[in-house]
């Protein structure tokens, strides 16, 4: 969860009033034109892809403050072909009368589409992505090289020079070292950030961008019990408007991990496997063993298979038992985020792993949760 203040938390959970702010900034950061969003929209955060978030189309008023948001030139403000960026917040009116912001991300669009009907000219910025686009957009000109031995955030960090030189410093809030020679192919279809995405998870890790457009490095996140950031229940502060809760055993509800290695180096294969149980992950194999697999050339050892294993593992657990539900808003919740979540008449009273949010502009309108039951770990094998 972002941070914010017990103020915050408070508010959101009775009536209040928020408000969201949209400005158009530079590639350096600079604020160009503050923009006034006319219709819905909404920013969605998702744990399960390499592009973290994403906005829905902005449709703007051309005019306001006499701001004229027609592009005309290449360089203009609102074409695509500047790289400029719309910078999103969302704030909460708190009681003492100050708005308390959450930023939810920066974002760059590919398209300006203009329109002329009775209510005027608009100006609509389609197919908004986090910064993980720019470097995908980017390629490999030439096979890119990474030596075994190298700190995994000195390399990330300089591969991010290579395709987006001016890109904000790499926050490392882990780091490792990689056991084997990486070569990323260059081409048409190669994409920088999915290669280093894929880097970090092959050592347990994720990359992504944050909310303010910085590049984040960190161990997947290992939910416990102490982490549960909210409790949604029944009573006079219910924040829950609807909720489905369903119980599948269909693809995709796995529980268990087999996690492979083999180096394009000739090295012998590795291979390690961790199960779900009530009392944390083991190596013995449930009666009914559902694995999810995943491999990597990059993982070389039984040792990293081992941590990988462990900390990828919750990526694939809890999927047998999904809740979805809509809720008063409150932008502040992230991917990963772990809640409590109970509802007598549909017999929830389970810890919930978000996977995705889905923030309106809105004020009247309800935010959306795609989670998973989440069994709290007791110990790492």
């Amino acid at each position: 969860m972002y941070p914010v203040t017990s103020a915050y938390m408070t508010r959101v959970r009775g009536t209040h009033r928020r408000v969201t702010a949209a400005t158009l900034r530079d590639p350096l950061g600079s604020a160009l034109v503050t923009l006034h969003p006319n219709r819905g929209g909404s920013v969605s955060f998702d744990a399960r892809r390499d592009v973290r978030s994403s906005c829905s189309d902005l449709t703007l008023a051309s005019g306001v403050d006499g701001v004229d948001l027609i592009p005309e030139f290449a360089t203009d403000p609102t074409s695509p072909l500047t790289d400029n960026e719309v910078f999103i917040q969302s704030g909460v009116v708190l009681a003492n009368g100050t708005t308390e912001w959450v930023p939810l991300g920066v974002f760059g669009f590919q398209e300006a589409s203009m329109t002329e009907d009775t209510n005027g000219v608009t100006v609509t910025l389609t197919d908004l992505a986090d910064r993980s686009r720019l470097v995908t957009r980017s390629r490999w000109v030439a096979p890119y090289t990474i030596p075994w031995g190298t700190d995994l955030a000195t390399a990330i960090s300089s591969a991010l020079d290579t395709v987006w030189p001016a890109h904000p410093a790499l926050v490392a809030q882990a780091t490792a070292m990689i056991g084997a020679l990486v070569t990323f192919t260059e081409g048409p279809d190669s994409d920088p950030w999915r290669d280093l995405c894929g880097l970090a998870a092959a050592h347990g890790m994720e990359l992504y961008f944050d909310r303010l457009g910085i590049p984040t490095l960190r161990d997947l996140p290992q939910p416990a019990s102490t982490d549960i950031v909210a409790t949604y229940e029944d009573g006079t502060d219910a924040v829950l408007l609807s909720l489905k809760r369903s119980v599948s055993i269909a693809e995709g509800s796995y529980n268990g991990l087999v996690v492979t290695g083999e180096s394009t180096s000739g090295a012998a294969p590795v291979r390690y496997v961790l199960w779900d149980s009530p009392t944390g992950p083991t190596t013995s194999p449930p009666e009914r063993p559902r694995p999810a697999w995943y491999s990597s050339p990059m993982i070389t050892t039984v040792t990293q298979a081992q941590s990988t294993c462990a900390a990828m593992l919750p990526r694939y657990l809890g999927a047998t038992e999904l809740l979805s539900w809509t809720q008063l808003a409150n932008p502040a919740h992230d991917p990963w985020d772990l809640v409590h979540v109970s509802r007598p008449s549909l017999k929830a009273d389970v810890d919930v792993l978000f996977d995705q949010v889905t923030v309106p502009f809105a004020a009247a309108d309800a935010m959306t949760v795609v989670g998973r039951s989440r069994t709290v770990w007791t110990g790492v094998v």
